[in-house]
């Protein structure tokens, strides 16, 4: 009885759901950069790709996408 249940439920998920595959576009909230030693990047570029990334200043880093700018080390 169980199994016949199942399968009912099995039949019934795949039939809906399989002409559905495609019909919601995908989103790609990716945005890849390439960072590398050397790589020709200056400080405000840098900063302008996290603004575009929206990354917000935030002196507690309390939250995801936040950033703490501070001055440059030196050695």
């Amino acid at each position: 009885m169980l199994l016949s249940y199942l399968g009912y439920l099995d039949y019934n998920v795949r039939t809906q759901f399989e002409g559905k595959r495609w019909a919601i576009p995908a989103r790609v909230y990716a945005s890849p950069v390439e960072l590398y030693a050397g790589y020709n990047l200056t400080a405000a570029k840098f900063e302008a790709l996290l603004q575009a990334l929206h990354y917000r200043q935030d002196v507690h880093l309390s939250s995801r996408a936040r950033i703490l700018k501070m001055g440059l080390r030196s050695g």
